[in-house]
């Protein structure tokens, strides 16, 4: 019974190919040797258990280490693009404040503009005006000059019909 149980465990471990399968059909044997009171050939099986579990553990170690390695260099890979991201926001932000910025210049510039064209335009047609009302008065004190004599005139002539007049 006894080497056909080895033989028939020894088959199962060649098709089986996984260590974590051959580690319990090992540790099964440990067992039954154990109980069947054949506590050398249970030492030996117990070895090649704890043999195949470190391998295990170490593969699985690995397997973790490799993993968490990786998990590592994508979180770093993301965080740094996130980083990259933000700065671009931020050069984004800053050169949509530049331009909003240049905007308002322009847009004040040519406020300023206008208003100072329109000041203008006033002060010039102000002075016009101005210029207009000193002709108009100008006229109107020659226009009385020459009337006043005229006027005189026609005054006199009027009280030298009358005085002929007797009246």
């Amino acid at each position: 019974v006894d080497k056909e149980l080895k033989k028939n465990i020894a088959e199962i471990n060649k098709h089986v190919n996984s260590l974590e399968y051959i580690a319990d059909s090992y540790k099964l044997l440990e067992i039954f040797y154990w109980k069947t009171n054949h506590y050398d050939e249970a030492q030996i099986y117990w070895k090649l258990y704890d043999i195949y579990k470190d391998s295990l553990y170490k593969i699985n170690y690995t397997e973790n280490l490799a993993q968490l390695q990786t998990q590592y260099k994508t979180e770093k890979k993301e965080t740094k693009i996130q980083l990259q991201k933000a700065e671009l926001d931020s050069k984004n932000a800053q050169i949509t404040q530049q331009q909003q910025l240049w905007i308002s210049a322009i847009v004040v510039l040519f406020l300023l503009t206008a208003l100072s064209y329109f000041i203008y335009n006033r002060y010039r047609l102000k002075q016009k005006l101005s210029l207009q009302n000193k002709l108009n008065d100008i006229e109107q004190k020659l226009l009385r000059t020459q009337m006043d004599p005229h006027f005189i005139f026609n005054a006199l002539n009027s009280i030298k019909y009358f005085i002929q007049q007797n009246n």
